[in-house]
């Protein structure tokens, strides 16, 4: 591909065609993004320093917001070495607290989110902050383009 979203431009759509591709033993390379690796799940085990990114989309997403906070604490606790720096979450369109996330990336050595669109549907954003750092998604588990971490 010139560009990764030539194979779709919404991210949900995106990574399920990748994982897909990626279980089929195809490697999915753009001559401008570079290249995605899959991550076997022994970073579980490494101690990190983690921020936690959230958005909540709906009112209804929003009311179970105390749900979601506990299960990726108890995603971090139960199922990682990994140490919670900072949690960051944006409300409906707004992404003032992503943009505080990326001016910090330093600080982290990864960045969980809950599954991937959470960062924003176009794929184009979600490409933007993978450029600066790995990122492990609880529903796509890790996943790092150009071997940054």
């Amino acid at each position: 591909f010139k560009k990764f979203y030539h194979l779709n431009r919404k991210t949900g759509g995106f990574f399920d065609e990748l994982m897909a591709k990626h279980r089929e033993g195809i490697r999915v390379v753009s001559v401008d993004d570079g290249e995605f690796t899959f991550l076997d799940d022994t970073i579980r085990n490494t101690n990190l320093r983690v921020a936690v990114y959230d958005r909540y989309r709906s009112k209804a997403e929003e009311r179970s917001r105390s749900l979601q906070i506990e299960r990726i604490r108890t995603f971090i606790g139960l199922k990682t070495s990994w140490k919670e720096m900072a949690y960051y979450e944006d409300f409906g369109s707004n992404d003032s607290q992503l943009r505080a996330l990326q001016d910090k990336l330093s600080d982290y050595d990864l960045i969980l989110v809950d599954n991937l669109w959470k960062i924003d549907e176009r794929l184009e954003k979600v490409l933007q902050v993978m450029t600066q750092k790995q990122i492990y998604s609880m529903k796509e588990g890790g996943i790092m383009l150009n071997g940054k971490i």
